[in-house]
């Protein structure tokens, strides 16, 4: 009747060739390195935000809303932020990335005592360009 989905052949399901650390690391030293530097930024990201917001007098009401924007947010720019790394080269993605991530941590830092909603769009902004982050780093180390 209809046809959703285009008709492909199967995938080559033969044993994948292991690589050391070593020959990913040659491989692609960027994608080795960031997957490894965004991991341990996760880790601090996600296990200290409450902890700063309670250090800057959050409430817990405000923390958790400050978790669940990290977290939504950050959800919600993979797919958009995935579509554009396979159109663009991917280093140039990381890089505007990256960029945009300091930035928005910096008026955070800056504005964030204005108000908790100025604090919130900028986590929001930086929860949305680096939490995809890692997702285009691994792209860019299955690409060699």
């Amino acid at each position: 009747m209809f046809q959703f989905f285009e008709q492909k052949p199967a995938p080559d399901f033969t044993t994948p060739k292991f690589l050391s650390l070593r020959e990913l690391y040659t491989k692609s030293p960027m994608a080795f390195v960031g997957s490894f530097a965004i991991g341990m930024i996760y880790s601090a990201l996600f296990g200290l935000i409450a902890v700063f917001g309670a250090k800057i007098g959050l409430s817990i009401f405000q923390i958790s809303i400050l978790v669940f924007v990290n977290t939504f947010v950050g959800a919600i720019f993979q797919f958009p932020i995935g579509k554009i790394s396979d159109k663009f080269d991917r280093r140039t993605i990381l890089l505007v990335l990256n960029l945009i991530a300091i930035g928005s941590l910096i008026f955070a830092f800056l504005f964030g005592s204005i108000s908790f909603y100025v604090l919130l769009v900028f986590i929001g902004i930086h929860s949305a360009v680096s939490l995809p982050y890692y997702a285009v780093v691994i792209s860019h180390m299955n690409d060699f």
